[in-house]
């Protein structure tokens, strides 16, 4: 919503080691656990998905593939670091291309 695109209900988190996805597992993280309430989730090891009623939460193993990923980006009066639009692109193209759908093509624009 930031960028002006579509409205979606899934969020997709990149992060940087497969130790933060695996932290974040039900098994793990009881917290997660209580916020799946029973929900489904998938871990098959590069990203762990939790499943709700009104969308989904990807966390997602990759690292930064440009030279300038993030710009800063004031929220409520923090600076925090907001991934740059084409890096958001090309992680969904390399690390999602089973996931790609012709709605992705929008937000490519």
């Amino acid at each position: 919503m930031h960028y002006g695109h579509r409205t979606s209900y899934d969020i997709d988190a990149f992060v940087g080691a497969s130790d933060t996805v695996r932290a974040l597992t039900p098994q793990r993280n009881p917290v997660t656990r209580q916020i799946l309430e029973g929900n489904p989730y998938e871990y098959p090891g590069n990203y762990l998905k939790l499943v709700f009623p009104d969308g989904e939460i990807d966390f997602i193993v990759a690292g930064s593939q440009t030279d300038t990923p993030v710009a800063p980006w004031v929220f409520e009066s923090a600076t925090v670091p907001l991934e740059t639009p084409w890096e958001i692109a090309i992680k969904k193209m390399f690390f999602r291309p089973s996931n790609f759908k012709v709605r992705d093509v929008f937000d490519l624009r």
